[in-house]
């Protein structure tokens, strides 16, 4: 699972025109930190974040505890694991070489 923290540092150059009137001392600060109003709101970003094979990888363990109930999970995090597309295309391995596939849009 990956770490979820109630705040978040976000870099003055990430920053939207909102935020960037909203604080003040940013510039001089370089960013602000980002306090999330929800536990869910946290968790759903700390997800976010994670690339598609950590997602993967964090999910496959995480749906292999023992009694794991997506709905409970959803209500404590904020990650809905359910809405995440089981048909995704997969990872094949080639000589002991993993490869991901790419989706041309």
């Amino acid at each position: 699972m990956p770490y979820i923290s109630l705040v978040s540092w976000v870099r003055f150059s990430s920053m939207t025109d909102d935020q960037k009137r909203e604080q003040e001392n940013a510039e001089h600060l370089n960013g602000f930190l980002l306090a999330f109003d929800s536990i869910q709101d946290a968790g759903r970003n700390a997800w976010e974040q994670l690339t598609q094979s950590e997602r993967d990888r964090h999910e496959k363990l995480i749906r292999a505890l023992p009694n794991f109930d997506a709905a409970k999970f959803l209500k404590c995090t904020g990650i809905d694991l359910d809405s995440i597309p089981t048909d995704r295309p997969k990872n094949i391995v080639v000589d002991g070489v993993e490869y991901a596939p790419v989706t041309k849009e």
